[in-house]
């Protein structure tokens, strides 16, 4: 329903981020084959820098390509400040998806 989700409050924990349709309505259902979807997740953290470790579409965990190879767990993530996640992703197939993500910390 939305294509950038900014989450004001500091995160208490690492977060599974679930891409769907809806409720009720999986992505793959509104998806056509090679079309693309670009979206933007905005994290705040506070003095627990905390992460998004797990990528989901329709309840299926997707382990996205990353820019330059780096995954945000393989990064250093900063404390008090605002982590800024984006994923195009390509629907190949039926229920076949490539995830290309891009990760950047502001503080």
């Amino acid at each position: 329903t939305q294509s950038i989700l900014y989450y004001t409050a500091n995160a208490g924990a690492n977060t599974t981020l679930n891409v769907r349709g809806n409720s009720s309505v999986t992505l793959d259902s509104l998806m056509p084959t090679n079309d693309s979807y670009t979206l933007v997740f905005i994290n705040t953290v506070g003095t627990t820098a905390y992460t998004t470790n797990t990528f989901q579409i329709d309840g299926n965990t997707i382990v996205p390509s990353w820019t330059n190879g780096l995954s945000p767990a393989s990064s250093v993530s900063l404390s008090n400040a605002k982590q800024s996640y984006t994923y195009t992703i390509f629907k190949t197939g039926s229920n076949a998806f490539t995830v290309l993500g891009s990760f950047t910390e502001y503080q």
